[in-house]
């Protein structure tokens, strides 16, 4: 279905509401009712113009945008909405999607190049990661293997060209002769940027969400997360420019430069070191974690569960700015 006949039909439908591209559109929140964002239930506590304070079942409370959140609010509404026309076609369509299947790992995948390999096939492991992470969500996920490299993209089902994955953010696979290393990323092209970024919106959020902050630093804590800031270099990696981690004192965060010496940041202040190297050098994001070859390849078939609870860890980090279900009608491979 049409994302603007969703829309028309979830106003028409008792919530009350008008259209929420409508510039004339009233948010939908009331002080004491309940709504949903991507970090779970929480009640209005307190609206004043453009800001509103939140309280979420565990009692913590977050002074934030009604924008922001009334985005998310309507975002969730309306994909559970698509997400089940979307359901309900497949089921009616006569063709059949072969399920994907995947063994696991073999030594031979953790090289350099791809001769050889198959797990970033859609047929595969690359598909299966794309059906599980789509199942598990309100967004709809494809799998795009990167040429040449034992890399693979989880992203948008509508980025089905390198430029719109490049602009987007993504959850990544990569393997080297040791490793698997797995986890989100997200790029920004120095200079201003046109339509298609999810750059900003994620700024936004990571500035703004201070339950995103708690959220994240509870997953880099779980998962031994960090985040790696590479500098800009279009389709190849630029340099490292500083790792981080999270610091013994909660809510602060260790910015490790290279070849410098290591500082403590609040998230504001890492906020504004991202902001002053994209606005430099660009900046090629990741927050990603790691297991050795030894531990994939022993997992069989089953690794495909870390990896998909790493990145359904990091999907508060992909909703904001997130393409809609409207452009990724497909089911995943």
């Amino acid at each position: 279905m049409p994302r603007e006949q969703a829309i028309l039909r979830w106003g028409q439908e008792g919530s009350g509401e008008p259209e929420a591209g409508s510039s004339n559109a009233p948010h939908p929140f009331q002080v004491g009712k309940r709504y949903r964002n991507r970090l779970g239930e929480y009640e209005v506590v307190n609206l004043d113009g453009p800001n509103m304070v939140i309280q979420y079942e565990d009692g913590n409370t977050l002074e934030t945008t009604v924008r922001m959140q009334e985005r998310i609010w309507r975002n969730i509404q309306l994909d559970a909405k698509i997400q089940r026309e979307q359901e309900k076609q497949h089921r009616a369509s006569r063709h059949s999607y072969p399920r994907p299947k995947f063994d696991g790992f073999g030594d031979q995948d953790f090289q350099d190049g791809v001769r050889g390999t198959s797990w970033r096939r859609k047929s595969e492991l690359g598909g299966l990661l794309a059906r599980r992470m789509t199942r598990l969500t309100a967004f709809q996920f494809d799998s795009y293997p990167v040429r040449g490299k034992p890399r693979l993209h989880i992203a948008s089902a509508s980025a089905d060209k390198v430029d719109q994955r490049r602009r987007q953010a993504k959850f990544i696979l990569e393997l080297d002769e040791g490793q698997a290393r797995y986890g989100f990323n997200i790029k920004r092209r120095p200079g201003d940027l046109d339509e298609g970024w999810q750059w900003p919106a994620f700024m936004e959020a990571l500035a703004e969400n201070s339950a995103l902050q708690r959220q994240l630093e509870g997953s880099m804590r779980q998962h031994n997360l960090d985040w790696e800031v590479r500098e800009w270099n279009g389709r190849q990696r630029g340099p490292v420019i500083a790792r981080v981690q999270p610091a013994a004192e909660q809510a602060m965060l260790l910015w490790n430069p290279t070849g410098g010496e290591v500082e403590m940041l609040s998230w504001s202040g890492l906020v504004q070191r991202l902001s002053q190297v994209a606005q430099g050098q660009g900046c090629d994001l990741y927050l990603a974690t790691s297991m050795d070859k030894g531990q994939a390849i022993a997992a069989g078939e089953h690794v495909v569960t870390p990896l998909t609870e790493v990145y359904r860890a990091l999907v508060p980090l992909y909703e904001p700015g997130a393409p809609s279900t409207e452009q990724a009608e497909s089911p995943a491979a």
